[in-house]
């Protein structure tokens, strides 16, 4: 698969994790990675429910101190944002929406929509869908692993990338095409990894990609609106791009988002706070540019007053930063950034 213009949906199953960790210090690289190794620990959830915490494997065991816990967090208070007057063209309607996103971007990163047009049978039935994966058999999905340089297939607690302090999860990625002539490639997907068994899964994914497509580009109009640039930018830049409650959608915002809005904009740690009691499940739709594109905010966001803030990069320098040589957090841009320059001024 051309990993150049296609979109990432990650999947995870029922997930008694941890809460993540705390943020590291400015520029730290982790030492916890490691080449992919055969013999790597592979986790299913079910597991974890059942072991006693004193015979968990070393690699899944996280300091205390790493751990943030629920009495130290309040809840976020998201806007509530109703896209049903911007789908309308109702220009009251989109400018209160453009506000509210503007205010919750700048503060935090993350919002939730609704309204947003996608058909709740469709969401329902991607969700469904998700045990159909999970559930099968460790030795199936390990046929389905990811390996070094692919961001698709299964993944038990990311030990093909990490050593240490293993998050509680299984995941399962794959990536949908934006522009692609290969109309059911998520279907051919499933069944080249799976087996031909799998083309009912296939199909759902398949048609929730086709419309949270539609959706995504939409919110980057709205996006766009809300930082006073051009509408079309932002739908421009990641139209051809790729991805690495059912009546509202959560939305987060990335680096190459915050780089985007030349750091207008927050970027959103994802966190996952999960208990005992209640099975999680998520579905995340990264999207992400083409690969080659150049981040560079629109010159409208940069001047005089306000001068640039990130060198120009391409999405794939930073893919290689965060999959090879740090584990994201909260200073992952500002530490790619170092990173970036160091490495493309090696004499500085």
């Amino acid at each position: 698969m051309d990993s150049n213009d296609a979109t990432t949906l990650v999947l995870c199953p029922p997930s008694p994790s941890p809460c993540p960790s705390k943020p590291k210090k400015e520029h730290q690289h982790t030492s916890d990675y490691h080449e992919f190794n055969e013999a790597s620990e592979f986790l299913e959830s079910n597991l974890l429910q059942k072991q006693p915490k004193q015979q968990l494997a070393k690699q899944f065991l996280w300091p205390s101190g790493d751990l943030v816990h629920s009495n130290e967090q309040q809840e976020l208070k998201e806007p509530l944002i109703d896209m049903d007057g911007f789908f309308r063209g109702d220009a009251v309607a989109t400018a209160g929406a453009a506000q509210l996103l503007r205010e919750a971007c700048m503060k935090h990163g993350c919002f939730q929509i609704t309204n947003h047009g996608v058909d709740l049978d469709l969401i329902r039935a991607a969700h469904d869908e998700v045990d159909t994966i999970f559930n099968l058999p460790l030795t199936k999905k390990l046929s389905a692993r990811r390996i070094p340089d692919n961001l698709s297939g299964y993944s038990g607690a990311h030990s093909h990338r990490f050593s240490s302090k293993l998050p509680w999860k299984e995941t399962f990625s794959f990536r949908y095409k934006f522009n692609s002539n290969l109309h059911l490639h998520v279907v051919d997907y499933f069944k080249s990894v799976l087996g031909e068994d799998f083309e009912h899964t296939g199909s759902a994914y398949q048609r929730y990609c086709e419309a949270m497509k539609e959706l995504t580009l939409m919110i980057m109009e709205l996006l766009a609106i809300s930082l006073g640039v051009d509408r079309m930018h932002y739908r421009k830049f990641f139209q051809d791009g790729r991805s690495p409650s059912t009546r509202s959608l959560g939305c987060k915002l990335g680096d190459t988002f915050m780089a985007l809005s030349n750091g207008r904009y927050k970027s959103c740690l994802h966190r996952a706070l999960v208990n005992k009691e209640k099975k999680r499940r998520s579905m995340a739709f990264f999207v992400s540019p083409r690969e080659d594109k150049i981040v560079r905010p629109p010159e409208d966001l940069f001047g005089r007053q306000e001068p640039r803030k990130y060198p120009d990069f391409t999405w794939s320098d930073l893919l290689e930063f965060t999959e090879k040589h740090y584990r994201s957090d909260v200073e992952t841009l500002k530490s790619f950034i170092h990173w970036f320059t160091s490495n493309s001024n090696p004499n500085c």
